[in-house]
């Protein structure tokens, strides 16, 4: 009897987590409009920034905020995916040791704050296996109140992958663009037809946005137990871009970097940033940037997570109105999506392109994203072949007889000035 009530409890897992891969699509995404500021992220590597850690050593952590003075009880899912972010077919039961449905216990409301809020951090548990990982925070009894979802990597560091950011083969792409070449060594591991079975991705500054389709050798060269990717057909080019644009709004007592005005009420901030014109004309300036990123934290009592308060930020692009497109504030402050809430409305009188994020006190990248027919995304920041832009490349394999895409290599490197620095 004990034996029959083993088997299904299994069977309830099991046919749980059919349901839940049925159901959640594997992108990053937030679903309540109180939720906001997700990071998520590796606590001690040098991806920290990311979420991306090794098997050997795991150690990501998921926090956000919700606009609220009172704690909820919130619970999350984790569910493994393919290299093509579709659920792979393993059970929660062979590629995690917890029951999956976790509860979020650290919860820690603001301090001293006018937007008040409750913080919380969830450490994601070890999984059993390498591969593509999403997480689903939902309201405790109904995982169809879905708070947010977030994409993850967890990685076997079984071959070696060096290479380097270049010029473009491309003649006409010389100015604009930068390509990606790398050799994939593997003296120890066994990589059977890795034409086939094996799939790689490149992307620029960590936005699945930019992912590459799955890349193959041009050269397998099995006595040396080598592969090249080198390609001349654009396979592995992306435009440049340029450094992102950048404010500090750290402190509301005073303005920092970009920051035009500070307006405090009662109950509120407003910070409007100094006006913005396109650079797509200018000269190619390099300077420091968080590759669109940004760093919560209050300049006041350096707080990161529950003194740094909230406020209004009003953004603003003095240009022309293009006809038939769209005009976007994009980077990790819109959580690389182009969405309502983060397109700007053309102000006739003011002849600029205006938008306003709610967002945390801290140091926020930016850019200004243009979609629309024939449209170039960066037609007001410009393309630079010298601009700085951090590529990773991420290496799946499929083991004959296995049924999901282990993540056996990654590696990242930086064209600073197209010095091909590798890290």
């Amino acid at each position: 009897m004990k034996n029959k009530t083993v088997l299904f409890f299994l069977f309830l897992v099991e046919l749980s987590c059919t349901v839940l891969h049925a159901e959640v699509p594997g992108v990053d995404a937030t679903y309540k409009a109180t939720i906001k500021t997700v990071q998520f992220y590796s606590r001690t590597s040098d991806t920290a920034i990311t979420p991306i850690t090794y098997l050997s050593n795991q150690d990501l952590s998921l926090e956000f905020d919700e606009l609220s003075d009172e704690a909820d009880s919130y619970y999350f899912k984790i569910i493994h995916c393919n290299s093509d972010w579709q659920p792979s077919n393993l059970k929660s039961i062979q590629y995690m040791r917890d029951f999956n449905e976790i509860f979020i216990q650290s919860r820690q409301f603001s301090a001293a704050t006018k937007t008040g809020f409750t913080h919380y951090t969830a450490p994601i548990p070890a999984m059993n296996v390498s591969g593509n990982f999403f997480i689903k925070v939902y309201e405790e009894g109904d995982e169809e109140k879905v708070l947010l979802t977030r994409r993850f990597l967890i990685v076997e560091k079984s071959i070696d992958i060096s290479g380097q950011v270049n010029f473009p083969n491309n003649t006409s792409k010389l100015k604009t663009h930068q390509m990606v070449s790398f050799n994939i060594f593997y003296p120890s591991y066994t990589l059977v037809n890795p034409s086939v079975q094996l799939k790689v991705i490149v992307r620029q500054n960590y936005d699945w946005r930019t992912a590459t389709a799955p890349l193959y050798p041009l050269y397998i060269k099995e006595d040396q137990r080598e592969l090249d990717y080198i390609f001349y057909n654009d396979a592995s080019t992306f435009p440049g871009g340029n450094e992102y644009r950048y404010f500090d709004m750290r402190s509301f007592y005073f303005g920092g970097f970009n920051v035009g005005r500070i307006i405090k009420k009662q109950d509120s901030t407003d910070i409007l940033l100094a006006i913005d014109k396109t650079r797509a004309s200018n000269m190619y300036i390099l300077w420091d940037d968080l590759n669109g990123r940004y760093y919560i934290q209050n300049y006041e009592t350096s707080g990161t997570r529950i003194e740094p308060d909230y406020g209004t930020v009003h953004f603003s692009l003095e240009t022309q109105e293009l006809p038939n497109a769209n005009v976007y504030v994009y980077g990790a402050l819109s959580n690389w999506e182009l969405s309502p809430d983060n397109r700007m409305k053309y102000n006739s009188e003011n002849k600029a392109y205006e938008a306003s994020l709610f967002l945390k006190q801290g140091i926020y990248n930016y850019r200004y994203f243009v979609t629309g027919k024939g449209m170039d995304e960066n037609y007001y920041e410009g393309n630079y072949n010298a601009t700085e832009n951090v590529y990773d490349v991420i290496v799946y394999y499929r083991v004959p007889g296995e049924f999901y895409d282990r993540l056996i290599g990654y590696q990242t490197m930086s064209s600073v000035g197209n010095t091909n620095f590798n890290r």
